[in-house]
């Protein structure tokens, strides 16, 4: 039995090693402090993250920040299933597992710590984030009385079991092939918007099971503490945006969770844990047929053919040699569904007039996240950016030839709305336009400072979640003057990047 818990113990640690040596863990950290700050603005503030009815909110007493934290722990749960995804992954490419399968490890307990070492990154996460909303309370003064009993019960139960589902999803993701790339990514928003609309569906039903995030049980509290406090329905929001007045601040003392609910929290913790289980007598036939599938390859694809004959006319004019294998290497070998999504985005997209053609735009950059996210790496993905970094002007010309190439991906995968939009809501058209050229120039900025492809796809795919619940960050008709707005202020932030963390990257060939 100790030696069975030094095993598990002794990789465990090494699963923690592995993600506090990577960049891109401790830059995600940093934005997420950073973020949380924000999430409590002062009263005179125009915004309101976490409210209800649009334009009120709590005094920051320690109840209600712990409520707020453990709301953000629905943002937080997508940008960790991003930071957790591809251990279990890399234990295959790695051939890690093949030296594991030869120890006495069981395959339950294998999984059992890849669980709970993403639930130790995940707590990493989310303990600064409670030192963050203790700062807020002391430093905003609205109540200065701190109870952290009021303010970790939230946290601890609604926060915990819903990273839980997060790292359980984030292991079977990693474990089914097709859902280990973009794939992955799209089906995982899918899940959590679709999840938090369940959840606002039944928000007036009484049930302890309640959902993963704890949302039902946030509206209960809301109803039970604030019921004739408040005019009209209460109606909860996460990301309220700008209301259309002050905000106005209202108590909240505390609250309390009957038994029942306590342990429907922790049977959804329970669950998260079953679910990675059921995946241990999988294990030897999923890594099998992963390493059946890296033996296979991919072979040409007749769209390869295609591509090469419809970029041969760029190939032939001035400076367009290196664009058009810019353009080729970006999308040769991409999966047929992944064309058939670009289809239905650019179908969604040429209704502008109906309510879809937003998400088609959102989708289309979605889409596109493992092109921002792994093109500007590619030499050094490779191996090969010492020889071509160290060509005359070779990092100049490699990171205009990029980025060109990423601009207009992003703008030809938006066309048919830009075309429509421009005929009647000209404002949309340039919202599409400007965010295509900030995502592009940001993806090359983050590529440089943190040496990984990760925080673009955090980055795209929170975007892409807040855009889905009609945020205007991407949903480019919810506020087309905001986007314009948020896009161009993002630039310059961009180009600072680039300016510091470029030579570096380039440098270090």
């Amino acid at each position: 039995m100790t030696e069975s818990l030094h095993r598990f113990g002794a990789l465990l640690v090494a699963d923690l090693r592995q993600r506090l040596r990577s960049q891109v863990f401790w830059v995600v950290l940093a934005l997420s402090i950073g973020l949380t700050w924000l999430c409590f603005p002062p009263a005179t503030a125009k915004y309101i993250i976490v409210g209800v009815n649009g334009n009120h909110r709590g005094a920051y007493s320690s109840a209600w920040i712990g409520m707020v934290l453990a709301m953000l722990s629905i943002w937080t749960s997508l940008a960790g299933f991003q930071l957790l995804r591809g251990t279990v992954r890399r234990d295959f490419d790695t051939r890690v597992w093949e030296l594991l399968e030869a120890t006495p490890l069981s395959r339950a307990a294998y999984l059992l710590s890849k669980w709970c070492s993403h639930m130790v990154v995940l707590a990493m996460v989310l303990a600064p984030q409670v030192l963050v909303g203790l700062a807020a309370q002391i430093w905003r003064g609205e109540d200065s009385h701190v109870v952290m009993g009021q303010m970790l019960a939230p946290v601890l139960l609604f926060a915990v079991p819903s990273l839980g589902i997060t790292a359980m999803f984030a292991i079977w993701f990693d474990l089914i092939p097709r859902l280990r790339g973009n794939a992955g990514n799209l089906l995982y928003i899918f899940i959590s918007a679709a999840s938090i609309a369940a959840a606002a569906a039944f928000s007036g039903s009484h049930h302890w099971f309640s959902d993963p995030r704890g949302i039902t049980l946030f509206h209960e509290a809301l109803r039970v503490n604030l019921d004739g406090v408040l005019p009209g329905p209460l109606q909860a929001c996460i990301g309220c945006g700008f209301p259309r007045r002050d905000a106005m601040l209202f108590d909240w003392p505390g609250w309390s969770m009957a038994p029942a609910q306590v342990w429907g929290r922790v049977l959804w913790l329970a669950i998260s844990v079953g679910v990675v289980l059921l995946a241990a007598p999988l294990l030897d036939r999923i890594a099998a047929g992963g390493r059946r599938m890296a033996q296979r390859g991919h072979g040409v694809r007749r769209a390869d053919r295609w591509l090469a004959i419809v970029l041969q006319p760029l190939r032939r004019t001035h400076g367009g040699a290196m664009l058009a294998a810019e353009l080729q290497l970006a999308l040769q070998a991409r999966p047929p569904m992944w064309w058939l999504g670009s289809v239905a985005a650019w179908v969604f997209q040429c209704s502008p007039a109906g309510p879809w053609a937003p998400y088609g735009v959102i989708g289309a950059w979605l889409l596109l996240a493992p092109v921002y996210g792994k093109a500007p790496l590619r030499e050094v993905r490779h191996g090969a950016d010492a020889i071509m970094f160290s060509a005359s002007q070779g990092a100049r010309r490699i990171f205009f030839a990029r980025w060109t190439m990423l601009l207009i991906l992003g703008w030809l995968w938006t066309l048919p709305a830009m075309v429509q939009y421009g005929a009647h809501a000209p404002l949309a058209a340039l919202a599409v336009l400007v965010a295509g050229g900030s995502l592009a120039s940001w993806s090359m900025a983050l590529a440089a400072l943190a040496r990984s492809s990760r925080p673009m796809e955090i980055l795209l795919c929170g975007f892409a979640y807040f855009g889905l619940q009609g945020m205007a960050v991407l949903h480019v008709t919810a506020d087309a003057a905001w986007t314009v707005m948020l896009h161009m202020a993002l630039l310059p932030g961009a180009g600072m990047a680039y300016l510091l963390s470029w030579p570096r990257l380039t440098f270090a060939a």
